[in-house]
C-alpha cells in the first residue's frame, strides 16, 4: 500500500514526465517546422546546381 510520501514521490515523477513530453513535442515541432523542404530534384542539389531565383539573380548581377 502506498503511503503519503511514496504517493507524493509517484506524483511528482508523473507530473515531470508529462512536463518533459510536452516539451519534447513543442522542441520538435519547432525545429522541423523550421526547416525547408527542397522541391529541387536530387540530382541538382547533389551537384550542387543552384536553379536562378530572384534572390541570387541580384547576386550575380551585381558581380
Amino acid at each position: 500500500m502506498l503511503t503519503g510520501t511514496n504517493f507524493e514521490a509517484i506524483a511528482i515523477l508523473a507530473l515531470v514526465a508529462v512536463v518533459h513530453t510536452v516539451v519534447s513535442m513543442v522542441i520538435t515541432r519547432k525545429l522541423t517546422g523550421s526547416e525547408q523542404v527542397s522541391t529541387r530534384p536530387a540530382a541538382s542539389i547533389i551537384q550542387g546546381a543552384v536553379a536562378p531565383t530572384p534572390a541570387n539573380d541580384g547576386l550575380r548581377n551585381a558581380a
